[in-house]
């Protein structure tokens, strides 16, 4: 879930990196992720692919957030289950 100021704000959004990554196994396996993510100097709707993130922490306003991803290969499936961010 986003905070409507994220989906406001004017700048792209880019990870900074892993905290965790862990996996398991049920019927399929839930990809679990914990990253930190920050707003870069890119604009969104930008040509940009490499934004670094803002020097700014103020404008940067990093966020961690944890993201649970099920897959099950065999029926072509995938879908996010858990994406909360503090």
């Amino acid at each position: 879930s986003r905070p409507k100021e994220a989906k406001q704000n004017k700048n792209k959004i880019a990870y900074l990196y892993f905290l965790v990554y862990s996996f398991l196994v049920v019927a399929g396996t839930n990809y679990i992720f914990t990253v930190k993510l920050g707003r870069t100097n890119c604009k969104k709707g930008g040509v940009e692919t490499l934004c670094a993130i803002h020097k700014d922490p103020k404008v940067a306003r990093v966020i961690q957030c944890k993201i649970t991803v099920w897959s099950k290969p065999w029926l072509n499936f995938l879908k996010v289950t858990e994406n909360t961010c503090i």
